[in-house]
């Protein structure tokens, strides 16, 4: 089946809601511009901040269109391919989960990834396995779940560069969709985040789902986290009964936790919920204590590009930081071999042509050093880098600590 994603109109995404920001009305701003000037202050320039775009996407399975918000961080470099991260409730999660993604990806915790936040239609339809007379559009997991792995997954994949690692998160009817997920399409997610799901409903249906997978065909290299607030007895005690599950049944190759948040309810817990979920999901992704030789770091990042389908290269600031720990330590020779394959697998930094310029003054190889530092000064001024005048003033001192020729 032929899927296509189309932008939609204001498909800019600029505002928490997910929705396109309309521009700030005109007087507003006008009179906020004259303040500032009155005080000598900057004038704001009329910029947006843009973190994600809107894209539209005909579902055949459902009989309608569906409404998808994508964040993409900027790429490493034009091998970049991303996990996707698939977000239940999107116009109600999407700006703060992505969010806490760009945090955690600043901080080297996780890998650049992608996140689709899927808007909802009717999300008690499409997030309940069973009917109950109470919710009359209830039952449509089954139809919503092949909308993900027949039209949703193979469009976006068809559509961006994506690595085949995927996760999906759901809250509440949305994590109890996310446990159904697992049980009728364990290939689907390599990984799950279930936040306070609607585990009691269909009397436990996904508890006793669960444990006949994990009986007769358990899956292998899953992870899973669930959470639940404080919160309504019944959610607690159906998350608590899950774990319990999992305690008795879970085999080696599916990784989980559960985790009760009290000082969150059942609102709350998302956003804590999602960061915890996204450690354990991502465990590992920083180097331990102790990996702090240049061999170690390649064996650790080759690890981690098996293990989430993706080529990981080693960052550019860990292998920065081992290069100088190796220089001050007195390992010059070690120090350089770092530096050099920095450059390697970073040739558009100046930095590192900078450090490597550094280590080679040290050693006494002025030459190299210099060339090094004109490297840094070019790569810096074509990249527009505001370190540039860093960078030629240390190419400037080490041309002239450069012994003149014959000498």
């Amino acid at each position: 089946m032929a899927v296509a994603l189309a932008l939609l109109s204001g498909s800019a995404l600029a505002c928490a809601s997910g929705r396109a920001a309309a521009p700030p009305p005109a007087p507003s701003l006008e009179v906020a511009s004259a303040a500032a000037a009155e005080e000598g202050r900057p004038v704001a320039q009329d910029t947006t901040f843009v973190i994600g775009e809107r894209v539209g996407l005909h579902s055949a399975i459902l009989g309608e269109d569906r409404a998808l918000l994508v964040y993409r961080p900027p790429p490493e470099d034009d091998t970049t391919r991303y996990p996707v991260v698939y977000l239940l409730d999107g116009e109600v999660h999407f700006h703060h989960v992505t969010g806490l993604i760009q945090f955690l990806m600043s901080q080297g915790l996780m890998p650049r990834v992608m996140v689709v936040g899927v808007v909802n239609v009717d999300r008690t339809r499409d997030f309940t396995p069973t009917r109950d007379a109470q919710f009359p559009t209830s039952g449509g997991a089954e139809r919503f779940l092949a909308f993900l792995r027949r039209e949703l997954i193979p469009a976006v994949e068809a559509h961006y560069t994506t690595a085949r690692y995927r996760v999906l998160i759901g809250h509440s009817l949305g994590g109890l969709l996310a446990i159904d997920a697992l049980n009728q399409a364990p290939d689907l997610f390599d990984a799950i985040i279930a936040l306070s799901p609607s585990l009691f409903w269909g009397e436990s249906l996904m508890q006793r789902q669960t444990e006949a997978l994990l009986a007769a065909h358990p899956p292998a290299d899953r992870t899973l986290y669930l959470t639940v607030g404080n919160e309504e007895p019944v959610m607690v005690a159906a998350a608590r009964s899950y774990a319990e599950m999992l305690r008795a049944r879970a085999r080696p190759g599916i990784r989980w936790l559960f985790e009760e948040m009290e000082r969150e309810d059942h609102g709350s817990v998302v956003h804590r919920g999602v960061y915890r979920g996204l450690e354990l999901v991502f465990e590992g992704w920083a180097p331990p204590p102790g990996v702090d030789t240049l061999a170690a770091l390649e064996r650790h990042y080759q690890g981690l590009s098996a293990r989430f389908h993706i080529p990981v290269r080693v960052p550019e600031q860990r292998l920065n930081a081992v290069g100088y720990r190796l220089m001050a330590g007195g390992k010059i020779d070690e120090a350089i071999a770092a530096f050099r394959r920095n450059v390697e697998l970073h040739p558009d930094s100046p930095n590192a042509y900078d450090s490597l310029g550094e280590a080679l003054e040290q050693k006494g190889d002025h030459e190299q050093a210099v060339h090094n530092y004109d490297l840094a000064v070019k790569h810096a001024a074509g990249n527009r880098d505001p370190r540039l005048q860093l960078f030629m003033t240390r190419l400037e001192a080490a041309r002239a600590r450069r012994a003149p020729p014959g000498k």
